[in-house]
């Protein structure tokens, strides 16, 4: 018998050091007496009170031999499975017994067997073939690994069975191409699942089977199953080869994540659906948000023309850090199909989708009013198939961000049923002191959280303001200055209007405009060298003195060329060109020249000269240290 089927029969078991503590069942324990550990494969009872073992047993219904392994009639050892380290040392044992069952050993110093593994690293079975193989197949035991070994597959199982793997075995597989085997119970069905989430988003690829007919490999193999039909089954199961990271490295887009973000018309939940989409398909970073690594999205909007969308890309674009690469960003619009959208409801409009999702890792659905028709908004059945069809692009690896209106109470429009399968959902929100001259100024609420809380489900604050290159500059900032005021005012306005107060003290406070200048960004080197090849003339020309000498837009297309000295490398800017005038550069307080190192360019135009890689611009009424090419 082993030592947990006693710890079972015993009141008020409780570790201790290696071995139990509990009540003696032989008299009135009020206090635990009893100890019980293990030594050399038998199982030691004692009673500190001065209760006999054999008292202790037949209080338990047992005989001395339930204590010792091995004895007739009782569980012998059939096998026995060593886990060894990347070296091949031992670090354990797993024992099994029949009738079937399991325990877990390690060798003391002396040689002697410790029926635990306290203290001892956990590792996968057959860890050294499993290290230096590209493919592994996963099993839920030991005797289905041995199975596997006579087909000729690389194997391995963790310790402890069905439920028991955790992020460190997945840690040990990353990179390699796994293929994980379910046992035909619930147990190893979940314990499969497990393992599965537990390997995305770390090795190349995961593929899960059950096989037919079959409660595991050795009895699959035992009914004529063989190393042709398994690999036949493999091949027909689906890959998931989700991305090696989630969407954006927070719990709001995880990996195979569902999430929504509505709102009212025009408070801008297209800008930051696209925002994201940017950010994902860069690997680069959006308000608090920031992608791991750049990943494929399709942006499916079913309202807006695509010259509108571009639009907004571009500037969002270039008042990015990062640039996606090309067919890392697709997009689908109304305006660019033969018919109209179809109704993703619908198994037809789902197909048209899918044929567009080979390597996509993030889905943007704009907007469900006008992607999913069927039904009425505010009832659950017609937002059943599109649950359906989520759920299975999550187990493919596919995230979906549902872009969506919002009621008018506030909250999203049509079922609150939606919102079941979500890991968060997003509200964008006017500040309660915005005005229409704000442009795109809203609040972020996280109204549903799966996975993250305090800091990070904060609400927070967003701006966004045009640049001079119409680039879209982002301002986040937590709860406003005015938003506190108004909750303060409203407050204390109750209480006038209830008698408590006379006055309140919080009208007419003006507080002082904290909302800043957004940030200037720079183009790098390598984009513009990729930047120029691109550009046709004269843009190329304007550019290509913009990057060399810092000038303002005004002043190049002011330059004559008798203020450009090609032997000195200088050029004297004495005018500017702006809104189709001729005027004076913008005063500075002082005058000086300047010289920069610059990208090594030709110099364009008729009268080429080699680049020696510096420029000097000398302004009679500006002067300022050329910036680095924007």
């Amino acid at each position: 018998m082993a030592i947990h089927e006693i710890i079972e029969r015993l009141h008020g078991a409780t570790k201790r050091g290696t071995g139990w503590q509990a009540r003696c069942p032989a008299h009135t324990d009020s206090n635990p007496s009893l100890s019980i550990r293990e030594e050399d494969g038998k199982i030691l009872l004692h009673c500190h009170a001065g209760c006999s073992t054999e008292a202790v047993l037949k209080a338990l219904g047992l005989t001395f031999s339930d204590l010792y392994e091995g004895r007739a009639g009782e569980r012998r050892i059939t096998e026995n499975y060593p886990y060894v380290d990347e070296s091949g040392r031992l670090l354990f044992e797993v024992v099994r017994y029949s009738p079937k069952g399991f325990r877990q050993r390690r060798r003391s110093e002396t040689g002697a067997w410790i029926w635990n593994l306290e203290g001892v690293r956990r590792v996968l079975y057959r860890l050294p073939e499993i290290t230096t193989s590209d493919d592994i197949v996963v099993l839920e035991g030991e005797k289905d690994v041995a199975t596997a070994r006579t087909l000729g597959l690389v194997a391995t199982c963790n310790p402890g069975g069905a439920g028991k793997w955790n992020d460190e075995y997945s840690e040990i597989l990353r990179g390699k191409r796994v293929v994980v085997i379910s046992d035909a119970d619930d147990p190893g069905r979940k314990h499969a699942r497990q393992v599965r989430e537990s390997l995305l988003g770390k090795v190349a690829s995961v593929r899960v089977i059950e096989l037919p007919g079959a409660k595991d490999l050795t009895d699959w193999v035992e009914r004529g199953g063989n190393l042709i039909g398994l690999q036949e089954l493999i091949q027909r199961s689906s890959t998931s080869a989700p991305p090696a990271a989630p969407s954006l490295r927070h719990a709001f887009l995880p990996a195979q994540g569902l999430a929504m973000l509505y709102s009212k018309r025009g408070v801008g939940k297209t800008y930051i659906s696209l925002g994201i989409s940017v950010a994902v398909a860069s690997g680069g970073e959006f308000l608090p948000w920031k992608a791991p690594c750049a990943r494929r999205v399709l942006y499916v909007d079913g309202e807006m023309p695509c010259s509108s969308l571009q639009e907004r890309l571009s500037s969002i674009i270039a008042g990015s850090k990062t640039i996606p690469e090309d067919d890392s960003l697709r997009i689908i619009t109304p305006d660019l199909q033969d018919r109209s959208l179809p109704d993703l409801a619908s198994l037809s409009g789902q197909e048209m989708i899918e044929e567009h999702l080979e390597g996509v890792s993030l889905l943007v659905l704009d907007n469900l009013s006008a992607l999913v028709r069927a039904g009425k908004e505010n009832e659950g059945e017609g937002w059943l198939p599109v649950q359906d069809w989520a759920l299975g692009l999550r187990r493919r690896g596919i995230s979906v961000l549902f872009v969506h209106h919002a009621g008018k109470s506030g909250s999203q429009r049509g079922t609150s049923r939606r919102e079941d399968l979500l890991d968060s959902v997003i509200t964008l929100k006017h500040p309660s002191d915005y005005t229409p001259s704000d442009g795109l100024r809203c609040e972020v609420h996280y109204e549903k959280t799966r996975g993250f809380f305090g800091e990070e489900a904060k609400p927070f604050e967003v701006r966004m303001q045009l640049g001079d290159r119409k680039e879209a500059n982002w301002i986040v900032s937590g709860p406003t200055l005015r938003g506190v005021r108004a909750t303060i005012s409203t407050v204390l306005q109750s209480a006038v209007e209830r008698g408590y107060v006379h006055q309140n003290p919080a009208h007419g406070i003006r507080l002082r405009d904290t909302r800043g200048k957004a940030e200037r960004r720079y183009y790098t080197p390598a984009v513009i060298q990729k930047l120029l090849p691109e550009l046709s003339e004269p843009c190329r020309t304007v550019v290509t003195v913009a990057v060399l000498t810092g000038l303002r837009i005004g002043e190049i297309l002011a330059l004559r060329w008798k203020r450009v000295d090609m032997l000195r490398d200088t050029i004297e800017v004495t005018e500017t060109f702006s809104d189709g005038q001729f005027g004076s550069p913008k005063p500075r307080s002082a005058q000086k020249t300047s010289t920069t190192e610059c990208l090594h360019l030709p110099v364009i135009g008729s009268r080429s000269h080699a680049s020696r890689g510096t420029r000097s611009v000398t302004r009679t009424q500006r002067c300022s240290p050329s910036r680095e090419s924007r």
